[in-house]
């Protein structure tokens, strides 16, 4: 029995060694194509990243290209003469001999302003901040040249105020040192 027991430890002996060599290379196949699939993972995201970024970067460029060749915002020529009118108006304004020509440019700044806000709603023209600021400036000059043309004719049709008016200019050309001055 022990002839019998001993060519079957060798033959187990040579299957084992066979089943670790099989497994071995059954190991080695499957880390191969672990490998494989995980090379062939890594290319394809590689892949797609690549193709991302060109479709990106040919995104970017076209809208690069439409900005370039788009026409750059106009401001409004409304805009810009009711601030320059509204600018002048208060001038005139506050210099209170000009009074009556302010109000009157003041009146056309608060007409072109208007128009300039109007406008600034179109596409490509700018300028409502602008039109704005014309408008405001116009609007205080007219309120100004407004008020003092109100207190004038008030002044004005007050008759103790005019008599009040007349004996200081008289005093005052009786304070004059005298010169040949003639009299009206």
């Amino acid at each position: 029995m022990a002839s019998t027991e001993g060519p079957r430890n060798v033959d187990d002996g040579a299957a084992g060694r066979a089943q670790a060599t099989s497994r071995e290379e059954h190991d080695r196949e499957w880390h191969d194509r672990e490998w494989h699939d995980r090379a062939q993972h890594e290319r394809e995201a590689r892949d797609r990243d690549e193709h991302e970024r060109h479709q990106h970067d040919r995104a970017e460029n076209e809208v690069e290209q439409r900005e370039s060749s788009a026409k750059p915002a106009k401001t409004s020529v409304a805009a810009a003469f009711a601030l320059a009118f509204g600018v002048a108006a208060l001038l005139m304004v506050l210099t209170v001999l000009l009074s009556p020509v302010g109000l009157v440019v003041g009146i056309l700044g608060i007409i072109l302003g208007i128009v300039g806000i109007r406008a600034a709603k179109e596409v490509g023209i700018t300028g409502k901040g602008v039109s704005i600021a014309g408008l405001v400036l116009s609007i205080i000059a007219v309120l100004i040249a407004g008020a003092l043309a109100i207190g004038i004719t008030t002044f004005l049709n007050d008759q103790g105020a005019v008599d009040r008016l007349e004996r200081q200019i008289e005093r005052l050309k009786d304070n004059l040192p005298e010169a040949d001055i003639p009299t009206p």
